[in-house]
């Protein structure tokens, strides 16, 4: 597993996520300090990224719980439609690692929370609701699944999460 390089993309990632949802600076902050608290904010982030990759279920769960709990308190200098996809993002993982470990209580609340934050950004970026309505049903759940693997992959030299290979064995 190749987390050195993933964790040289995902800065960039994150970079270019905040560009294309706009970082919003508070004008009582300075931008020196709202610059450096969304670079503390995406240093975190890759790191807690690293751990779901190459953590345990427990590890990985804990992880992207962490990154939730990050992305909410960074309302303060991220842009909320850029929350609500990156808070999209997170509940999809979890609803993935949820739903492999069997625990579909879990699994079907996650997706739930993905869904509603899909409508959120929606919202956010001034969507008409049936055309957020239709992006909201385009992920199914197996599409959720097969998004997230192929994201996951793509930013990790080909591998799956280190969980996944657990639960396989």
């Amino acid at each position: 597993m190749k987390v050195p390089s993933l964790l040289l993309l995902l800065p960039i990632f994150i970079v270019a996520l905040g560009a294309l949802h706009g970082c919003r600076f508070k004008q009582s902050d300075s931008i020196e300090r709202q610059t450096k608290k969304y670079y503390d904010f995406s240093e975190r982030s890759d790191q807690l990224y690293a751990i779901y990759l190459t953590g345990n279920a427990n590890e990985a769960r804990q992880s992207l719980e962490k990154d939730i709990d990050s992305i909410i308190e960074g309302k303060e200098y991220l842009e909320p439609g850029g929350r609500a996809g990156m808070l999209f993002l997170a509940y999809c993982r979890l609803y993935v690692l949820e739903k492999r470990l069997g625990n579909n209580v879990e699994a079907e609340a996650n997706l739930i929370k993905a869904r509603y934050w899909l409508i959120r950004k929606g919202e956010l970026l001034g969507l008409p609701t049936g055309e957020t309505m239709q992006e909201v049903l385009k992920f199914t759940p197996a599409k959720i699944v097969e998004t997230i693997d192929a994201f996951d992959k793509k930013l990790n030299d080909g591998s799956s999460p280190n969980y996944f290979q657990s639960i396989e064995e």
